[in-house]
């Protein structure tokens, strides 16, 4: 009802100039609109923040920020931003769903997916809620429109309740040829909190609770210790030592970490200071005697503080670096009125410790006839089963090395 009463999203002249397709969704006409240029990316900013604030089940994955930088630094594809819209007017903005098609593992190869995929744990059109199904027909007209473009189309990081997980039961009644898989992707563990850390701590086990003030008085013993969030002044050096926390942890595992390459570094960096402009960037720091020794990276957005990647210092891990900071930020979530810690992707088994609950992902496939789709088909068995042991593997090892003491 909010989303009825509310003023209509108005889109700019800019992006007027474009005539897009009526495209019949059944219960009610719509206009298909396609932008791919950057220019025309950058200038969605506006109704892209409005619109994001309407969709309910909207992330920090699926904000402007973060799509626009992730296409600055990982897309060379072609830009396939549809923006579906409400006529007659044809100006009220009810659905952006950011596309791209790149190659995949060939250059012969063509795979249509979210903008954001492989660093997002969460992505899906973005729409107001009496909408969804809508706009789900329209992209999916779009996507058999014109399969000269794509040879498979992998939609990665689905969100229970999100709007693209209609997708398969609607190409079930619109088949037209075309091969559509829905599977379980990736499990996110979450914290609900309550009120106050008071009654959030009550819930934790014994020995948990104990040790989150043991740790913290053990440090204070032997350093100086020092809790923060990065300034503006302070990002770069605090993201840097995140960098050099995490890669010191995975390496002890004799493995290099998500944080290996320098784009992926520049990306973050990039990121960081977009979010931190807009006050949705909570980069939390550990220091002794003025040195960075843990850091978690976490992010804001509605309801939710969103904990992306941590780095602490091994040779610190009998001091529980990551209790004592992991505690801190869900105290500062609580206090800042949020609802929800949001752990992300991952089995480990330090997020059962802080009562953490678990909703899977799911990951959505679309192939047509013909050779290049069943070849694209069968290099994404292949990667999901190396993925999943590989991932398995790091599970364990995490599990092994990291102490009851230390999360």
């Amino acid at each position: 009802m909010a989303s009825v009463m509310a003023a209509p999203i108005r889109m700019d002249s800019l992006i007027e100039e474009i005539p897009g397709v009526l495209v019949d969704v059944g219960e009610r006409p719509a206009r298909l609109r396609e932008i791919t240029d950057v220019r025309r990316f950058e200038t969605l900013r506006p109704v892209w923040d409005e619109l994001l604030q309407r969709d309910p089940n909207a992330t920090i994955f699926q904000s402007w920020e973060w799509q626009f930088t992730w296409w600055r630094h990982f897309g060379g594809g072609n830009l396939h931003i549809l923006l579906v819209s409400d006529p007659p007017e044809n100006r009220e903005l009810c659905a952006i769903v950011p596309l791209t098609t790149r190659p995949y593992v060939f250059p012969w190869l063509r795979e249509l997916s979210f903008i954001g995929s492989g660093v997002s744990d969460y992505l899906d059109l973005i729409c107001l809620p009496d909408w969804a199904p809508s706009a789900v027909k329209a992209v999916l007209d779009f996507i058999r429109s014109d399969t000269r473009r794509w040879d498979f189309v992998d939609l990665h990081q689905i969100p229970p309740g999100g709007a693209a997980r209609l997708a398969a039961e609607f190409m079930g009644e619109l088949n037209h040829g075309l091969s559509v898989e829905c599977v379980d992707h990736e499990t996110c563990a979450f914290v609900p909190l309550p009120d106050s850390w008071e009654e959030y701590q009550k819930s934790l086990g014994k020995s948990l609770r104990s040790n989150i003030g043991y740790y913290e008085r053990s440090l204070r013993k032997h350093y100086n210790l020092s809790i923060g969030c990065a300034t503006e002044d302070e990002l770069d050096k605090e993201m840097n030592s995140l960098f050099r926390l995490h890669s010191r942890r995975w390496h002890s595992r004799h493995q290099p970490g998500v944080m290996a390459g320098g784009r992926i570094r520049r990306f973050h960096k990039d990121v960081a200071k977009r979010l931190l402009d807009r006050g949705r960037l909570r980069l939390y720091y550990l220091k002794l005697d003025g040195v960075t020794q843990a850091a978690l990276y976490c992010f804001t957005f509605k309801d939710t503080m969103y904990y992306y990647l941590g780095g602490f210092e091994p040779r610190l891990a009998k001091y529980g670096l990551g209790t004592i900071l992991t505690a801190h930020a869900i105290r500062d979530t609580i206090e800042l009125g949020l609802s929800r810690f949001d752990m992300l992707r991952g089995r480990e088994d330090y997020k059962n410790r802080w009562r953490s609950e678990t909703l899977p992902n799911r990951r959505l496939f679309i192939s047509k006839p013909g050779v290049r789709s069943r070849t694209a088909r069968a290099l994404h068995g292949c990667e999901r089963r190396i993925e999943c042991a590989f991932k398995e593997r790091a599970a364990r090892s995490h599990s092994a090395k990291q102490r009851p003491r230390d999360s």
